[in-house]
Parts: C-alpha cells; structure tokens; sequence
C-alpha cells in the first residue's frame, strides 16, 4: 500500500511540473552518504529559492532494478 504522503507529495509534484516549478538536483542521502538525483519543488518568497525534494531518480536503468507490479 501507498503511504498516504507518498500521494501527497505526487500532487505536489504534479502541481509543480505544471507551473513549470521542478528542478532535479544532486544531493547527499544523509542515511546512506550516496548521491542521489532528487526531482524537487521549486518554491521562491521574493528573496529565496528553497528546493523540497520529493523523488529521487535511481542513476542506474530502472528496468533492470525494478520487477514491475503483478
């Protein structure tokens, strides 16, 4: 089952990608130390960018790692 803010964060993400405000950006998994391509939300306040991360892109083929659904 889906947790319900992994949704949550589809419908941001959705509402970004429309308003034209994603970015993907290399950051630290601060559990694993690895860097990770993360797609973000661009939000501005008129004096700052801040970027809230909601996905990350595996770096490798997505077809060979993941067993599709059944």
């Amino acid at each position: 089952m889906i947790p319900e803010g992994n949704k949550k964060n589809l419908e941001t993400l959705k509402r970004a990608v429309a308003n034209g405000d994603v970015a993907l950006m290399e950051v630290k998994d601060k559990v694993t130390g690895e860097l990770v391509d993360a797609i973000c939300a661009v939000s501005f306040d008129g004096t700052e960018y801040t970027m809230s991360p909601l996905a990350f892109m595996v770096r490798e083929n997505p077809y060979e790692r993941f067993e599709p659904p059944v």
